[in-house]
């Protein structure tokens, strides 16, 4: 890939991907267009976000694909809700969140239109704020992988979170 290339979702067949239920599940492999290298795009998102830490700048996958796909396709977030229900995941309270649990990134008023996902990774306490400190590990668009606090995300990934859990 060249240093001006993006990824963008293709619409080739990705890897197999089913629901615990046993649902196929699409996904689509990368393809190329003209735009912003990774590299470009994470100087403005570290000075953006300067207290996140880069992971990877892997372009082969979005954060759908992380989450659910093992970093190896991209998953469309039309697909999310159905394996949210088919894998068993229930909604969960903010303070009830452990590490491997999930946090979704919806519009304000929008709990239908998931916009980004990301993994819980760790939790600790903030006794000067009587609050959590809530760490995730999510893939950006197009571009890095990230561990970042939980608030720290573009607006356009949203603002109304909504965590998930598939504990027993």
């Amino acid at each position: 890939m060249n240093e001006k290339e993006i990824l963008i979702p293709g619409f080739d067949v990705g890897v197999p991907l089913y629901t615990r239920a046993g649902d196929r599940v699409p996904t689509s492999k990368a393809n190329y267009l003209s735009g912003f290298s990774a590299e470009e795009m994470d100087k403005i998102n570290q000075k953006s976000f300067p207290n996140m830490e880069r992971r990877s700048l892997d372009p082969s996958y979005n954060c759908m694909g992380m989450v659910f796909a093992f970093r190896r396709a991209w998953v469309e977030p039309k697909h999310v809700s159905r394996l949210l229900i088919e894998d068993e995941y229930y909604e969960v309270g903010r303070m009830n969140t452990m590490p491997g649990d999930l946090v979704g990134y919806y519009g304000e008023k929008d709990r239908q239109n998931l916009k980004h996902i990301g993994i819980i990774v760790a939790k600790s306490r903030d006794i000067e704020k009587a609050d959590w400190n809530i760490q995730v590990l999510s893939k950006w668009g197009l571009y890095g992988e990230y561990l970042h606090d939980e608030g720290d995300v573009p607006n356009h990934f949203g603002n109304l979170r909504i965590y998930y859990s598939e504990r027993k």
